[in-house]
């Protein structure tokens, strides 16, 4: 049989460096195989970092709303609580159920009628709830809601009475009469409404409810009592007290 002869120098030389250049380009591949997995698995970690975080951001989003409504259902129950004590004639309990409601009641009075007739407003809400507690049902909504609803209705009352004027933005005061203060009568009138609310401030919520019906619903004493389930003897001493302290707090504005 007759023997193939070997291939020559020329005839191998591009089978050679074909070979070779493909030995080179190995490296590459592998290397850029390598860094397409690296970022896919980079990727993969990146999506389920994101997904981890959405998914515990709805989490404390979720216990955050828990603590809310559960302080909220707190709040209702302690409230409903003070109401029911209130209707068996538990002054004490009206005075901390009037504490803890009053900044709901302002703002939402404030939103309706003028600061001239705020006060006024709110202690017609609080005697009508005082003398209604009996009527409130839990099961029919929150405290909250049904003492809202009553001052509600008394601002509106004060809003008709008032020939239905704008309603006055929440910060709005009393305007000054024409010709407008100079800047130091503006600064005595601030000083003297920030002494007389940190004065007003100071007393109980007994005193400043019965003193409000007595100056600001102008009811006398045998009224109050009446209106209220106090002994007479126990209205007179808390307005008479409550004057007292007042006096003692607003004697440097009587002597300025």
């Amino acid at each position: 049989m007759p023997r193939r002869p070997p291939p020559s120098p020329a005839a191998t030389a591009p089978d050679a460096d074909a070979a070779h250049a493909a030995r080179e380009r190995l490296p590459d591949a592998d290397a850029a195989r390598a860094l397409r997995d690296h970022q896919t698995d980079a990727d993969a970690a990146r999506a389920a970092r994101d997904r981890q975080s959405e998914a515990d951001a709805a989490r404390a989003a979720r216990d955050r709303q828990s603590e809310a409504d559960a302080a909220r259902a707190a709040r209702d129950r302690q409230w409903a609580a003070w109401l029911a004590a209130a209707a068996a004639g538990d002054v004490r309990a009206f005075e901390a159920f009037h504490d803890a409601s009053h900044g709901y009641a302002r703002a939402l009075a404030r939103r309706i009628v003028a600061a001239a007739d705020l006060d006024d407003v709110l202690a017609e809400a609080y005697l009508q709830t005082w003398q209604q507690c009996a009527r409130f049902d839990p099961a029919r909504g929150s405290a909250v809601a049904w003492l809202l609803t009553i001052v509600r209705s008394r601002a509106l009352d004060q809003w008709r009475r008032s020939d239905g004027a704008p309603l006055p933005p929440p910060d709005a005061g009393d305007a000054p009469a024409d010709p407008l203060p100079g800047p130091d009568a503006l600064l005595e009138q601030a000083e003297r409404g920030s002494r007389l609310h940190a004065a007003l401030a100071a007393l109980s919520a007994r005193e400043r409810w019965l003193l409000g019906l007595a100056f600001f619903r102008e009811l006398s004493h045998a009224q109050i009592a009446q209106c209220t389930g106090l002994p007479l003897g126990t209205v007179k001493s808390v307005i008479l007290r409550a004057q007292a302290r007042l006096r003692e707090r607003l004697a440097p504005l009587a002597g300025g």
